[in-house]
């Protein structure tokens, strides 16, 4: 038999045998020794992978099977993937028309697409995970409900968030215009608009902020007739208080903030945990180019907003550029002095003109004597 040293006993090549004939079969999914080393990974997404999804890559991730290393969760996908049964002639006609088989066939199929590994990973979240583009195009449309394509892994991720963490736009497109939540949050408390937001995707920001046309759902021939689209909240805050356009300033992705603002962001909101505007994050980081960019292309922008402190930008006790300070001050923000130090000032300059007042009048009658 293949794979089997002559010159073992016959029982040893029984136990070898068995062993052989134990493995699990490949479903040729797996095309190299290394899933790392796949030509079908980009640079720019293993980036965004070992920074989104870390949890991914645990020592136990890994089978030994011989001399051949193999992610489990690739067995996973393809295994179960294997045990659906496509029925019926028009299940992948995307030209045809809604049909009892296709009906039948995905209540057949439903506890497939909801099969959850050890991590919470549905097959669609280890599609996108993968790159594995047209098997997730097609999940998403054999799910027979939205409510499929919220599910969410054991770090609270949807299959959304991983699509925009990967930066794969048009799988974000198709999964909002078949109806996924676009403020769900992961255990960060971020929502796939947080994650495009802080890593710079503008497409994914686009994708998922642009309203549905009924000629892109048509076009995507769903299961399912008619979705109850959940409008976007863009002041949503996160787990540290912060909005996407808070999170998109501190980044200086000047380009979604743009976008956010076009679609009704509060450029005055203030976070959560110290009441500070993007004004202020602006002046506290050093962001001239972003607080320029405030000053000169937002014309809603107020100024005088305070932190819950009650400080101004130019109360923050840090030093600021005369032109900058002087465009600020114009804008209507409070000046560096709060009221009560200006009226100890004053207190201070009246007691001193008294007291040299006092002084020469003294002098004069000391003189006269």
């Amino acid at each position: 038999m293949y794979g089997v040293n002559s010159s073992l006993s016959g029982s040893s090549v029984a136990d070898e045998c068995a062993k052989i004939e134990a493995r699990p079969i490949d479903s040729g999914f797996l095309s190299s020794s290394d899933i790392s080393d796949s030509e079908n990974f980009t640079s720019e997404q293993l980036s965004a992978k070992s920074e989104f999804s870390d949890y991914f890559v645990s020592g136990n991730e890994v089978v030994e099977d011989g001399n051949m290393k193999v992610d489990n969760r690739v067995y996973f996908l393809s295994e179960s993937l294997s045990k659906i049964k496509v029925e019926g002639s028009c299940t992948n006609d995307l030209s045809s028309d809604k049909s009892a088989t296709e009906d039948a066939w995905g209540k057949k199929n439903k506890g497939q697409f909801i099969l959850q590994d050890e991590h919470g990973n549905t097959h669609l979240h280890l599609a996108i995970y993968f790159c594995y583009s047209d098997m997730a195009f097609n999940l998403i449309r054999a799910a027979i409900s939205p409510v499929y394509l919220d599910l969410l892994d054991q770090d609270g991720q949807s299959p959304l968030h991983l699509a925009v963490a990967t930066n794969q736009y048009q799988i974000v497109r198709s999964l909002i215009v078949a109806g996924a939540h676009p403020g769900i949050r992961n255990s960060k408390g971020d929502s796939p608009l947080h994650i495009a937001a802080r890593l710079g995707y503008y497409n994914c920001c686009r994708a998922i902020l642009e309203p549905v046309r009924r000629e892109e759902f048509k076009s995507l021939c769903l299961s399912y007739d008619e979705v109850h689209y959940k409008m976007v909240d863009l002041e949503q805050w996160n787990y540290e208080g912060q909005t996407c356009a808070h999170i998109a300033a501190l980044n200086c992705h000047i380009d979604i903030l743009r976008l956010l603002m076009r679609c009704g962001a509060d450029i005055n909101a203030r976070e959560g945990r110290g009441g500070y505007t993007i004004l202020h994050f602006a002046i506290q980081n050093k962001m001239e180019k972003l607080a320029y960019f405030l000053l000169s292309e937002c014309s809603n922008l107020e100024a005088d907003v305070t932190t819950y402190a009650g400080k101004s930008v130019l109360q923050l006790g840090l030093p600021i550029n005369t032109g900058l300070s002087r465009t600020l001050l114009l804008r209507g923000a409070a000046s560096p002095y709060s009221s009560e130090d200006e009226d100890m000032e004053e207190c201070e300059d009246e007691v001193l003109k008294r007291n040299n007042h006092l002084y020469l009048h003294n002098s004069l009658l000391n003189g006269c004597a």
